[in-house]
């Protein structure tokens, strides 16, 4: 029988990855506004001046933070539903299951 994982945990990361997602989606945008004219509004992490660089790895990093937070969701709510059904399941067990055999009658 698989070990019930608790959702709690997962959802907790999907908050944290999401919050810190969004830190260095703000700290690059603000940058960009920054040194726009000096960048011509091009962006890469590829680029010559370092200034026009810090935009696009904030944008990266949040990106790859953002998408951890979908995931950690995701696994968290196939957590959830996985420990719903393993709960009826037990219980439909339980429910249908036949008396032990050294059952005393409580009349």
């Amino acid at each position: 029988m698989a070990s019930r994982r608790s959702a709690l945990a997962a959802f907790v990361l999907t908050g944290l990855a999401a919050g810190s997602a969004a830190a260095p989606w703000g700290i690059g945008v603000l940058e960009a506004r920054e040194i726009y004219a000096a960048c011509n509004s091009q962006y890469a992490i590829l680029s010559d001046m370092v200034q026009c660089r810090a935009p696009a790895v904030y944008g990266a990093i949040s990106w790859l933070l953002f998408t951890g937070a979908i995931t950690a969701g995701w696994v968290g709510g196939v957590r959830l539903t996985r420990n719903r059904t393993a709960a009826v399941s037990q219980a439909e067990r339980d429910r249908n299951a036949p008396p032990p055999h050294d059952a005393h009658p409580t009349t």
